[in-house]
């Protein structure tokens, strides 16, 4: 316990909305909360540490207190979030106004409908800060209820953005983002409340860095507000599996009520931290009430059962779940058959990447939108040249799809492989294996499932190991019954 006289300590910074807290030095919470800029706290002289998080980054210094000056904190390294929060380094004055007033006022007519329940509001950003060169939107990212589009819809706003805010019948979207890597990512809109997406672009749009959160309907949007960094530090946890405070994520779940995508971030997180907490029943229960049930209510209750051991939930999964940790527990599910062979479901888990905190997948061939007249095929004879083909062995499972331009050298590979990894399931597998089974060659399981499938069976036997398919299915992370069937493939089973 610090020893000395109590005395004033003032803590002072000017970046956004933080959490500070302060322990003493024996490592106990003698504060902890959001200050708004400055904040006066009255302890004992002696030897803190300062911890200040803000929009998913954090910084701890040492402090000697002894009540004689005040203390400037730093701000901890930027982070480049999606949306347009004040401690995030893309935070931009200009868009204060047109945030709230897209929140408020659609721009663009009704997304399919009547009936108009809710509300989607998608902005694409400009990475840099202030720059007002983007990406030909139009050619990389399509809507599904648009008839034309992104870019052909929502014009370019002279500070650097695009934004478009619609009402829209309560149900799923699809956005497609046609880059080096194609990606679809699910949203979800739910009566009375507005979807809100923010997207970065820098050279092409970073889907699977979106930010995505949710306001009641007809409520404006404030990017200063401490809700909106709440959402970019919890998928900052969710992400990296960073450790977590039982006080933060409470805080998440209690904002629930105005941004339910806190209420299923801070769900995930609790059921991955605190699994048996008596609190993530209450949760989900409210979470019904507020959105009236979906996927992602569904993947909550799914994970919660996998981690806690309660009764398995009765679900019947039609679409995916935006949050990828309630996609996963689907996915990984052991009672039932929630994705049933050669279902949609089935074919997104085996497109599915790692690298994100929402469910993204390499579009579906027979549902991809045509882009640039081309329907994602690769028609020219020369290499291809993109920043990172990490995500070749599985979708994502490096990260490298994730990576921002220029991060890696980029590779050449025949367009042939690029073709392969856009080829939808009901298409015939080309595999130049010989030692896989012809039968392979009929199935409706991923190219790169049966050739890793084959791979790991192939070292068990010269280990003299025994194949089993629930182990392969957790380690690729995919369906028990997608292995099976790619072990029949293989012959080996």
């Amino acid at each position: 316990m610090n020893s000395g006289s109590e005395r004033p300590l003032t803590l002072s910074y000017e970046f956004g909305p933080a959490r500070i807290t302060v322990y003493d030095r024996l490592d106990r919470v003698v504060f902890e909360g959001v200050a708004p800029g400055r904040r006066t706290l009255t302890l004992k002289t002696g030897l803190y540490v300062v911890r200040v998080e803000s929009a998913g980054s954090f910084r701890e210094d040492l402090l000697r207190h002894d009540g004689t000056v005040a203390q400037h904190l730093v701000r901890p390294t930027e982070v480049a979030a999606a949306a347009p929060v004040r401690s995030s380094s893309l935070r931009h004055e200009y868009y204060e106004g047109p945030l709230r007033q897209l929140g408020s006022q659609p721009n663009h007519g009704a997304l399919r409908g009547p009936p108009h329940e809710g509300r989607l509001v998608v902005m694409v950003r400009a990475l840099a800060d202030g720059s007002t060169t983007m990406t030909d939107v139009g050619a990389s990212l399509r809507l599904t209820g648009l008839d034309r589009s992104f870019g052909e819809e929502v014009a370019l706003h002279a500070q650097g953005w695009r934004a478009l805010s619609a009402d829209a019948a309560a149900g799923r979207y699809e956005l497609v983002a046609r880059s080096p890597v194609p990606r679809s990512l699910p949203i979800h809109v739910y009566s009375g409340w507005t979807t809100f997406v923010f997207l970065l672009d820098d050279r092409w749009v970073r889907i699977g860095d979106a930010t995505v959160l949710m306001a009641r309907l007809g409520a404006s949007l404030d990017p200063d507000d401490v809700d909106v960094n709440r959402t970019v530090s919890a998928l900052a946890a969710v992400q990296n599996e960073r450790l977590i405070r039982r006080g933060e994520i409470d805080e998440y779940l209690f904002a629930k009520f105005d941004n339910p995508m806190l209420g299923l971030l801070g769900g995930h997180l609790m059921v991955r931290l605190f699994p048996r907490s008596q609190m993530i029943p209450v949760v989900l229960e409210n979470l019904t009430q507020l959105l009236g049930g979906g996927p992602d209510i569904d993947g909550l209750r799914v994970a919660h059962h996998a981690a806690s051991g309660v009764a398995p939930p009765e679900v019947t999964l039609v679409e995916p779940p935006i949050v990828r940790l309630g996609f996963r527990a689907v996915v990984q599910a052991r009672e039932g058959q929630l994705l049933p062979q050669g279902s949609r479901l089935e074919r997104i888990a085996m497109r599915s990447y790692a690298d994100s905190p929402w469910t993204t997948w390499r579009p579906l061939r027979s549902e991809a939108t045509r882009l640039e007249g081309d329907n994602n095929t690769v028609t020219s004879d020369a290499p291809v040249t993109i920043p990172d083909l990490s995500f070749v062995d599985r979708p994502g499972s490096h990260g490298g799809a994730g990576r921002a331009p220029g991060s890696s050298p980029g590779r050449s590979i025949d367009p042939g492989i690029i073709e392969e990894l856009l080829r939808d399931p009901a298409e015939p597998l080309r595999l130049s294996d010989p030692g896989l089974n012809l039968s392979a060659r009929q199935s409706d399981v991923e190219a790169w499932v049966v050739q890793a499938v084959a791979d790991i069976r192939s070292s068990a036997q010269r280990a003299n190991g025994a194949v089993e398919a629930t182990a392969i299915a957790s380690q690729l992370d995919l369906p028990v019954a997608t292995v099976q069937r790619a072990l029949r493939a293989v012959g080996g089973g």
